[in-house]
């Protein structure tokens, strides 16, 4: 059995209207005034209840919030990416730099070269050259031995 509903005059329906645009309630949060007064409008002249209203579409503005968090997200993950890359290429040179310095020392070591561990340190600090030095199982200096037991103090 289909419940009947009760019918409520023109007026009637205006009047509910504005009580609803002079409360503070849901209906007068999502409507503005001009809103409910368009809405008064097209009862009186037997318009859609709606009709010249922009209605939001919460769905609508949630998904399209959603999708510029993503554009953002994405763009985040994108510059994240570009600065990992650019940091493991600059480990691969520092790496590249050191295995040459090291292999530059030896030759220099072993052919006795005046002046090249001070210009190494001078390029490298007294970490690169103590750590060249004992990567490839060269002699220590004085300066070295001081050095490495500075840093384990």
């Amino acid at each position: 059995m289909k419940k009947q509903k009760a019918s409520i005059s023109k007026e009637q329906e205006i009047q509910v209207l504005q009580g609803l645009m002079d409360s503070d309630c849901y209906f007068s949060d999502s409507f503005s005034d001009a809103d409910i007064q368009k809405m008064q409008y097209n009862v009186k002249n037997d318009f859609p209840l709606t009709l010249g209203i922009q209605l939001s579409n919460d769905f609508e503005e949630v998904a399209k919030e959603k999708k510029e968090l993503e554009n953002c997200f994405h763009a985040e993950q994108n510059e994240s990416q570009f600065a990992k890359e650019k940091a493991d290429h600059l480990q691969s040179e520092l790496t590249r730099h050191q295995e040459l310095l090291g292999k530059i020392l030896v030759s220099l070591v072993e052919e006795k070269v005046v002046g090249v561990e001070m210009i190494a340190r001078e390029h490298f600090g007294n970490k690169g050259v103590a750590v060249a030095k004992l990567e490839r199982g060269l002699e220590l200096s004085k300066e070295d031995r001081e050095y490495l037991l500075e840093v384990v103090k």
